[in-house]
């Protein structure tokens, strides 16, 4: 009979192409129960292991489970072996094992979980995990011995993808205190009409999948050798151990806590920039390049989801990464997310550097990839782009203050700080922008959100910066918007050459602090508050809105003005932003930007 089954199943499993070796442990029960079924089962999964190129022990001494010899398996099956058979330090292993992110495939009497099986005198510490691992679930009695139609749920998952809709098996189905429907991934279900139920479940999964781990698979059939005959149970099972399988994390490096790719190059000039892939399925990711030494080197990552009806804000990898190796994805795509991360970044050759003419200097501009100023952000992205290709400057962009390490900012004479607020920053990257500033080592162009000064979003206020900004905090805005005028008060500042006595913004929110930055900058300009259309009540009295700190070595601006698109139609707003880039990298402008500053005012959002 054991041969016949056999040859059976090495013809229907002949068609398929072995799949990439890699080790799997067959740990079976001793349960008087299960005897015939783990007798014929033996030399079922050895030939499966030589029909599909596995590396496969089998065995029923769960002395095997301990760390050490788990850590050489890709897979461990759990075929009748129930949870409580396992010692503490046994469940330890197994845990560890499953959290990691390896294959777990339990069979049948691996189900019995609750506390039941303790006995009423036992002092064993119940594994709550397991039960959990299950779906919160808890066995009851089986009925008897009997054929029930199985229906296949879901048909695409890899497990059960070569499965009929419904089919035939005789089993005892196993019946638990609930359905798990509501913690797991459901592969097939029981219909508890086509057999005589112990306790009717109404809902009766009993194939699935927690995807709160990577590869783990529930089969609840599997009583019978009758079974290990059935060509589509071999084939579930078969499908389920691959799938379980391949579920090996990429070898994604990581160095100091964060994921990074380094490669040697040919002589190359140092040069760094931001740059982006977007891959299946369907995320956006983001990172710092940085060539150095000789050595291309990738980091800094950041994952957006590009499905719609998905947030716009972008997440560290590294958060995703940690929780994906734990055994713990956000979401069942994990894996090839990153398995996609690590081809591309394998594969990234940066951006070819120009010969012709090097750029006169390099800008990095950091803006909020979402929320109401992103349209302004947008809109500025256009303009700066066209301006730093008429003007031969090189712009980089980051919506992520974590970009800006020591390192990278060594690469750029201007920071322009778009609408980003000043705080929620870490520690190392407050230093290494204060260390920029106070060592003059760039100069920097703050706009708009830069003064969101105070306690926002549970993150502290940065006092350094309140400082810098000349010791204000943010009181107030005008949340109707409101056009107004702005008066120039020192028209032989470079940032105000050909900038008019006055002039309007036509929208904006008009922020007010505690107090007036004057004592502590040199003022540019001032919003004249009689002017406010529609008039309100939220006012400062003295109210700069254009400023620099002549205390720090940094060219530094604040120019409030920066929160609706519409301001990159005015040709005066945008020839204060040219001079303000111009002044703060130090250079001069190019002569299209000085002798006609309206061209650029008839960019559109991206």
């Amino acid at each position: 009979m054991v041969k016949l089954f056999i040859a059976s199943l090495a013809i229907s499993l002949a068609a398929f192409k072995p799949a990439p070796k890699f080790h799997v442990l067959v740990l079976a029960s001793r349960a008087s129960d299960h005897q015939k079924m783990i007798a014929a089962a033996r030399p079922f999964f050895e030939q499966l292991a030589a029909t599909n190129n596995l590396e496969l022990d089998f065995s029923d001494d769960t002395s095997l489970i301990n760390p050490a010899n788990l850590s050489r398996y890709q897979v461990f099956v759990m075929l009748h072996l129930a949870p409580f058979d396992m010692s503490a330090s046994q469940q330890s292993a197994l845990q560890q094992f499953v959290e990691s992110g390896k294959g777990w495939v339990g069979i049948h009497a691996a189900g019995l979980t609750g506390k039941s099986f303790l006995g009423p005198n036992s002092k064993a510490q119940y594994w709550q995990w397991f039960e959990n691992l299950m779906g919160d679930i808890t066995y009851s009695p089986h009925p008897a011995f009997q054929q029930a139609t199985l229906v296949i749920e879901d048909p695409r998952h890899p497990a059960t993808l070569h499965l009929p809709a419904r089919m035939q098996v005789p089993d005892e189905w196993y019946e638990f205190n609930k359905s798990p429907r509501d913690k797991v991934h459901v592969l097939a279900s029981v219909d508890e009409s086509s057999y005589h139920q112990n306790k009717p479940m109404g809902d009766h999964p009993i194939i699935w999948t927690n995807e709160r781990y990577r590869r783990m698979i529930y089969i609840g059939i599997g009583h019978d050798p009758i079974l290990l005959k059935d060509t589509n149970y071999a084939t579930l099972l078969r499908d389920a151990i691959l799938w379980a399988g391949s579920g090996t994390p990429p070898p994604i490096p990581t160095k100091g806590g964060k994921i990074t790719y380094e490669k040697p190059l040919p002589s190359t000039p140092p040069r760094s920039g931001i740059d982006s892939f977007k891959i299946n399925p369907g995320y956006d990711i983001r990172f710092t390049w940085t060539i150095s030494n000789n050595t291309l080197q990738l980091n800094n990552f950041f994952e957006k989801p590009l499905k719609p009806g998905t947030t716009n804000d972008w997440s560290k990898i590294e958060y995703r990464w940690f929780d994906f190796r734990r055994g713990h994805p956000w979401s069942p795509e994990d894996s090839i997310l990153f398995s996609e991360l690590d081809r591309n970044a394998r594969n990234y050759t940066p951006p070819i550097a120009t010969t012709s003419a090097s750029p006169r200097f390099r800008v990095l501009a950091i803006y909020e990839n979402g929320g109401h100023h992103i349209e302004y952000s947008r809109r500025a992205k256009t303009w700066l782009n066209q301006l730093a290709a008429d003007s031969n400057f090189a712009i980089d962009y980051s919506t992520h203050a974590d970009t800006m390490t020591e390192a990278l900012l060594k690469n750029y004479q201007l920071i322009i700080q778009l609408d980003f607020a000043p705080y929620g920053w870490k520690p190392e990257t407050q230093t290494a922008f204060k260390k920029y500033i106070e060592e003059g080592r760039g100069g920097w162009i703050g706009f708009h959100h830069a003064t969101l000064l105070g306690e926002f979003d549970n993150f502290p206020m940065w006092p350094w910066f309140s400082d810098f900004m000349g010791g204000i905090r943010w009181k107030n805005y005008i949340a109707r918007f409101a056009s107004a005028t702005v008066h120039i008060e020192d028209h032989s500042h470079p940032v105000l050459k050909g900038i008019p006595d006055t002039f309007t913004i036509k929208k904006e929110e008009w922020y007010t602090y505690d107090k007036s930055p004057r004592p502590n900058v040199h003022v540019l300009a001032n919003v004249d508050e009689s002017s406010y259309r529609p008039d309100t009540t939220i006012k400062m009295g003295d109210h700069p809105v254009i400023w620099t700190n002549e205390k720090m070595p940094a060219r530094n601006i604040y120019i409030f003005m920066g929160h609706s698109p519409i301001l990159f139609d005015d040709p005066v707003y945008c020839k204060l932003f040219s001079n303000a880039i111009f002044w703060a990298a130090a250079t001069k402008p190019a002569a299209r930007s000085t002798a006609n500053p309206a061209a650029y005012s008839a960019a559109t959002p991206q």
